[in-house]
């Protein structure tokens, strides 16, 4: 196998929303697993669902940064208002959610956990 020739992003911000897309899947997995198996209720899949948000922005904003190269809390900010307006419309079709302030607030901890992971992804190495 040629050195290079494994499928890639180009874009950052793909290679960041995909990362972001499969953080939360697993541990949106896990953390249904937990509440399974355990004796948590489920009244506290709210706070599970607010850290599962803010890992995911992380790590998207962390590979979106270190895709760049540059940049990192524009691309880690970006990629975060995307992906929590496509969460948005997703929960206001299939859930009929609507805008409330703690979507706000949401949002905001949300691009900050963006913004971080995209400056300490500028930082890393390749």
């Amino acid at each position: 196998m040629e050195k290079g020739s494994r499928f890639r992003f180009s874009s950052p911000l793909l290679s960041g929303l995909l990362a972001s897309c499969l953080t939360m899947l697993v541990i949106t997995i896990l953390s249904s697993l937990f509440v399974w198996m355990s004796s948590a209720e489920e009244s506290s899949l709210g706070t599970y669902s607010f850290l599962n948000y803010l890992i995911s922005m992380f790590i998207g904003g962390w590979t979106a940064g270190k895709k760049a190269g540059r940049k990192g809390w524009y691309y880690g900010l970006l990629l975060s208002g995307i992906y929590c307006i496509l969460m948005w419309i997703i929960g206001f079709l299939a859930l009929n959610i609507h805008l409330s302030l703690r979507s706000f607030i949401m949002l905001a901890c949300c691009m900050l956990a963006g913004c971080i992971g995209g400056m300490l992804g500028v930082n890393t190495k390749k």
